[in-house]
Parts: C-alpha cells; sequence; structure tokens
C-alpha cells in the first residue's frame, strides 16, 4: 500500500524503515490486542505514516544536524498531535543522546491530573515504557490565547 502513495518516490527508504518499526511495535503491542488494533486502525496507521513522511524526513535531518553543548538535549514539540503517530515514529527515528522526550499538544488528551472521561485519547500507546525517546502528552486548545501561553 505505501509503495502506491506519492510520498514513495521521494521517501521510499524511510517509508521502508518505517514499516521496519511498525512491524516491531506489532510484536511488542500484540499481547494487548485492543490497544495493536486501535493503533494500526485499519489502514489508517500507513495512511498517517505516508502524509507525515516528509516531516520525518526533515525532523531526522534537522536533529543529527543540531549541535549542543554540555550534553543538553532538545525537547520536540508535536503540535496537534492527535493519536501521535508522528510522534511515535519520531521516538523511533531520531537520536536518543540528542532528543530528551517528545511532547503530543491536543486537546484531545487529559490535562494532567484530571481523571481521563470518554472524549480523551487513551494514552496507554503512548505511556508504554519501550520508546527509545521518552513521550508525554499535554492538553491545549492552540485557539484558546491562555493554552498557546502556556506552551511557552
Amino acid at each position: 500500500e505505501l509503495r502506491a502513495c506519492p510520498a514513495y518516490a521521494t521517501h521510499g527508504a524511510l517509508l521502508d524503515e518505517c514499516c521496519a518499526i511498525a512491524a516491531r511495535w506489532r510484536t511488542r503491542f500484540w499481547g494487548r490486542k485492543a490497544l495493536w488494533n486501535r493503533m494500526r486502525r485499519g489502514s489508517r496507521l500507513a495512511k498517517e505514516l505516508a502524509e507525515a513522511a516528509p516531516v520525518l524526513e526533515r525532523a531526522r535531518l534537522e536533529a543529527q544536524s543540531v549541535k549542543l553543548e554540555g550534553g543538553a538535549r532538545v525537547v520536540v514539540i508535536d503540535l496537534c498531535s492527535g493519536f501521535g503517530y508522528m510522534a511515535m515514529f519520531l521516538s523511533e527515528l531520531l537520536p536518543p543522546d540528542k532528543v530528551e522526550r517528545i511532547v503530543l499538544v491536543d486537546k484531545a488528551w487529559a490535562r494532567h491530573g484530571v481523571e481521563r472521561r470518554p472524549h480523551h485519547i487513551d494514552p496507554a500507546h503512548i505511556s508504554d515504557p519501550g520508546w527509545p525517546i521518552r513521550l508525554s502528552t499535554s492538553h491545549a486548545d492552540l485557539k484558546t490565547p491562555s493554552d498557546r501561553r502556556s506552551l511557552l
């Protein structure tokens, strides 16, 4: 399916690498069938990957070229993250020695310290300890000025 998408012509090697990553996720999450089914959602995983390929490629190039001193590492912010596919792939693709964590920002995440409600995204896949770069969530509605200011 991915080989037929337009992004494959320019990002084929990256998409192949990401397919191998997704296969490892399948192995890792297979014991939790409901979670794995939510992650792949039919062809949604492939669709999200094809759409994210240019950003994944650019983020990897930027992370590899960033010059940091004294062991400092960057924090990557995934705005309007939704379920978090891009952040999940970035966790696998970016160098952990240069990236401290990836923060997924979306209004669908529950606020910290607030019980998750049915309309919130279940963070079970994000809180899994197996990510090479730690993933965390932050509730923010980017249309709300106070939420935008709180990101700074």
